[in-house]
């Protein structure tokens, strides 16, 4: 079961889209457990997350896991963003199924590939 957060996560994701132009880093990762794939778009300015957008085939966890990572990483500093790991996302969405692991891991690994071009 989805807690509150995950489910507007779902139905009314925020960040949804891919951003282009100069300076625009971007991420992909697959979930290895269904085969699902998110794309995580990132533009810095100033140290900081200035804009971020994501895209994902999947499921309900997979949009819920890659909106609320968009959300956590809009605006961060870029050290704090770097330091985004799994756990931050599923306790930001807690209670997170255990089946739905491989959607938070795929968020936080697209995440992480576009943040290693900053």
């Amino acid at each position: 079961m989805y807690s509150p957060l995950a489910m507007d996560h779902f139905l009314r994701p925020r960040h949804v889209g891919k951003l282009a132009g100069p300076g625009v880093v971007s991420g992909v990762a697959t979930n290895t457990d269904c085969g699902d794939t998110a794309r995580i778009t990132l533009r810095a300015a100033g140290g900081a997350v200035a804009e971020v957008a994501f895209a994902s085939d999947g499921c309900a966890g997979a949009i819920a896991a890659c909106s609320a990572t968009a959300a956590w990483l809009a605006g961060k500093p870029l050290d704090d963003a770097r330091a985004l790991d799994v756990a931050t996302i599923e306790r930001l969405l807690a209670p997170w199924p255990d089946a739905k692991k491989g959607c938070t891991a795929m968020a936080v690994a697209a995440a992480r590939a576009a943040l290693a071009q900053t």
